[in-house]
């Protein structure tokens, strides 16, 4: 895009705008402008248009439980490092995958190759399952360019995507700076979200299927009681996906919460 401006050209390109002199002299001032905002989604086509941008970073969250849904695809999208749920984590608590503290989640990143404006894609080979969550966390810590590969890595498949045969790897070829800023509205307590369910000030959604809501089957992790918290409604995560494992159109996942 190219525009005139007083005493100059000012181009816009999709990093940094640069603001130069009329042609005889040479660019005298560059103004770094903020990335573009990132919709939560983005489309395996999407994506393979970015592929080698050098702010790209992609992370695998693949993660699953015992008795839990298995990875459909094998190998990885050229590039892609491990971002394991389990390690970054706080490993002190006694619960699993509780929040880490920003400066171990920097840390982690970091290793990653992640650092202020890399554009992060989470994706995991069993359609859409942990993403979300890293997605969450990258949220939580400040992060706002951090996107969920729709469909995951058999998404990208089935649009032709090249894969590598090997693993993510565990760490980025560059460390990245990588600042928290977190951001404390997406994170609440336990105390909290027991007076919400009391006085019915917020709505709790409980996402798991329906049989487990209900307590009809059992929890597949040790140690947990069957059954849900009193007054949290229920929509299985499973509703809010097509047949191709996808997210379901906007219409539709409005519809379902509104439900």
């Amino acid at each position: 895009m190219r525009r005139r401006g007083p005493g100059g050209v000012v181009r816009a390109w999709r990093r940094f705008v640069v603001v130069s002199a009329p042609s005889t002299q040479t660019p005298t001032e560059r103004i770094i402008s903020d990335p573009p905002p990132l919709a939560p989604l983005i489309s395996a086509r999407a994506l393979n248009d970015v592929l080698g941008d050098h702010d790209l970073v992609l992370l695998d969250a693949t993660w699953t439980f015992d008795g839990g849904p298995a990875a459909t695809a094998v190998g990885r999208i050229p590039g892609a490092v491990a971002f394991d749920i389990d390690a970054v984590s706080d490993r002190a608590a006694s619960l699993p995958h509780m929040l880490p503290a920003p400066k171990a989640f920097k840390k982690a990143v970091e290793e990653l190759g992640v650092g202020d404006r890399s554009r992060v894609v989470v994706y995991d080979r069993i359609h859409v399952f942990a993403a979300p969550r890293v997605w969450w966390m990258f949220k939580a810590m400040g992060h706002a360019r951090v996107q969920v590969l729709d469909g995951g890595l058999p998404a990208w498949i089935a649009a032709g995507g090249a894969t590598e045969p090997q693993p993510a790897a565990a760490g980025g070829d560059f460390p990245g700076a990588f600042n928290p800023q977190p951001d404390m509205a997406r994170v609440t307590s336990m105390r909290q979200v027991a007076a919400w369910l009391a006085d019915g000030f917020r709505t709790v959604v409980d996402a798991r299927a329906a049989a487990r809501f209900r307590g009809d089957s059992p929890e597949p992790r040790k140690g947990l009681r069957a059954g849900h918290m009193p007054n949290a409604l229920n929509l299985p995560w499973s509703a809010l996906v097509a047949d191709d494992g996808t997210f379901r159109p906007a219409p539709d996942l409005a519809a379902a919460f509104a439900a």
